[in-house]
């Protein structure tokens, strides 16, 4: 079991969450240092955020990426656009979205980058519909079930409250 508000690095040392390091990134210059901390890393976790539960009729809205603990971004794509996630115009400067699929594809479609996520066949057929062919995936969703399947629930929230001690 974890340390509440605490996540793990590669050593299985707990550390805790820091949410004030996490990066909005609004344009493709941005984007580079975290393309090649993933591939220094060997992996990326990748969570994508879109205006329906249905991926063969998403829109995506943004897509967040995580390089190692306290060390993640966001990528606002569709907030406040037609059809698309609203904020009423609090919404942050966005990237268009076929700039950051071109300047991601090459890392997801990477045998050699592990990418993490939960529920990434949600992802997998997201970013097929765009193109983008999501290779090594390892799924905590997946993972979960098949470790646990009648134990438990397998969503995030439960595995992050089960697992880390921690309730997002």
């Amino acid at each position: 079991r974890g340390v509440p508000g605490a996540v793990m690095d590669r050593g299985a040392v707990l550390k805790p969450i820091d949410t004030s390091r996490y990066k909005i990134l609004s344009d493709a210059a941005s984007l580079e240092p975290w393309v090649a901390a993933a591939r220094e890393a060997g992996h990326i976790a990748l969570s994508v955020e879109a205006d329906s539960a249905d991926p063969m009729r998403a829109r995506l809205a943004g897509i967040a990426l995580a390089t190692a603990p306290n060390a993640a971004c966001y990528i606002p794509l569709g907030h406040g656009v037609q059809g698309g996630l609203d904020l009423g115009g609090a919404g942050p400067k966005q990237m268009a979205e076929k700039e950051a699929l071109a300047r991601l594809a090459p890392l997801l479609e990477d045998d050699s980058i592990l990418v993490l996520g939960h529920d990434l066949k949600f992802a997998v057929v997201l970013f097929a519909q765009r193109g983008v062919a999501l290779r090594s995936l390892d799924d905590a969703m997946l993972m979960s079930y098949v470790l646990d399947a009648g134990r438990n629930g397998h969503g995030l929230e439960e595995l992050s409250e089960l697992h880390l001690a921690h309730k997002p």
